[in-house]
Formats: structure tokens, sequence, C-alpha cells
């Protein structure tokens, strides 16, 4: 049994993501999968429809769903935390800008994930999400924190590995 954080479930890629986690083909076909989703206040109703999809879905390895926009409640007992979720840039938006907006969001979730996540935690950010990553890196201690990072496109199975 392996408990998955993913935050920005509800997002293009954690909507993506989702399926491959839950069907087998990240954690191999004998390993349930407990799903711990996470998007902000204002995404709760999409988050619920994406859940909805995945206990429909018959997904042979998927354990269960609980979604939410408390990151508390999300990363509890999460064995893999996944950062895929943060602010979108917008037309005239500036690195830096983006980097101040979602360095709040992802300080709130790595703190969150040191409070009540096991001792082994793994991240991993795609794309633009790298500026959310290096924002959890300085937040965590780097002795209980491993990080992964992909700046391709690599699959979600070859940033999982353990």
């Amino acid at each position: 049994m392996v408990n998955v954080f993913v935050s920005g479930a509800a997002g293009q890629i954690g909507y993506a993501l989702l399926p491959l986690l839950a069907n087998g083909r990240v954690f191999g076909p004998e390993e349930k999968v407990h799903l711990r989703l996470l998007d902000v206040e204002a995404a709760i109703e999409a988050l619920r429809g994406v859940a909805m999809e995945l206990e429909d879905g018959g997904y042979p390895t998927l354990g269960s769903v609980i979604y939410t926009a408390d990151p508390e409640v999300a990363l509890k007992g999460a064995d893999v935390a996944i950062f895929v979720g943060g602010f979108p840039r917008k037309q005239g938006m500036e690195r830096k800008d983006l980097i101040a907006v979602n360095s709040k969001i992802m300080a709130a979730q790595g703190k969150a994930l040191e409070k009540v996540s096991r001792n082994e935690k793994y991240g991993m950010s795609y794309g633009e999400h790298r500026t959310n990553l290096t924002s959890k890196q300085y937040r965590l201690h780097p002795s209980t924190a491993r990080f992964l990072s992909s700046r391709t496109r690599q699959t979600p199975t070859a940033c999982c590995s353990r």
C-alpha cells in the first residue's frame, strides 16, 4: 500500500497524471494506491469530479481517493508527495512575479509536509513548477527530503522510482 499526495490534482498535469498512478503503471500491478488529492478551494468542485471519475474508472490498483483544500489533511501519512500544482503564469507576468506567488503556496505545503508526513518524503515537479520545487527544498530539512525534478517530458514512472 502506498499513500500518494498530488497537489494541483484538478489541473491539467494532475488530471493527466492520476490515471497513471491509479492503474499500476507507476508503483506496479500489486501495489494498492491511496490517492490524497489537493487543490485550491476554488477548484474543489472540479476536484470532486476528478475523484468521482477515478472511483468510477475501475482502476485495478486504486485503493481509495480523498480530496481536500487543506494541505495538512492531504499530506497526512503520504509516502510519496507529487507537487504539480501552482499558480499559472498569466499574460504579462514575469518569472519573478510567478515565483513570488508560488513561493507562498509552496511554503504552506512544505510546512504541512514537514508537520504531518512520514519520515521519507519525495517530491516531483514538472516544467514551470520547477520553481515550486525550489521553494519547497529550502523549507524542508535536507536530511528528510529527497526531491526529483524533471525539465523534460519524462513519464511519471521514470520520476517516481524509490
